[in-house]
């Protein structure tokens, strides 16, 4: 479920964009059962070695603090903070 949604997202942002960013940050939840975890590592390297020859040559996970709040304030936060410094970020869904 998040590989799928860090894949989307990324599409996106090319879409938006009109080419891939070349470094790629992922905020994520700091958990180990949805995004902290092998699997979603493995994934990422997987999609830096599939993308070796585009502009897109980093990818950084972002985990947020423990302990922090779910509300609407820190993903329009991010979302300000990522747009003055020129990030890219990922925003997945959790699992319902």
């Amino acid at each position: 479920m998040q590989c799928t949604n860090i894949l989307e997202n990324l599409h996106t942002a090319a879409l938006q964009e009109g080419h891939l960013p070349e470094i790629f940050h992922i905020a994520a939840d700091n958990t180990p059962k949805e995004t902290k975890n092998s699997t979603v590592m493995a994934f990422i390297i997987w999609l830096l070695s599939v993308l070796m020859h585009t502009c897109l040559f980093e990818c950084h996970v972002h985990f947020l603090m423990v302990g922090h709040t779910h509300n609407e304030v820190a993903p329009l936060a991010v979302s300000i903070i990522g747009g003055v410094l020129g990030y890219c970020f990922v925003w997945y869904v959790p699992l319902l």
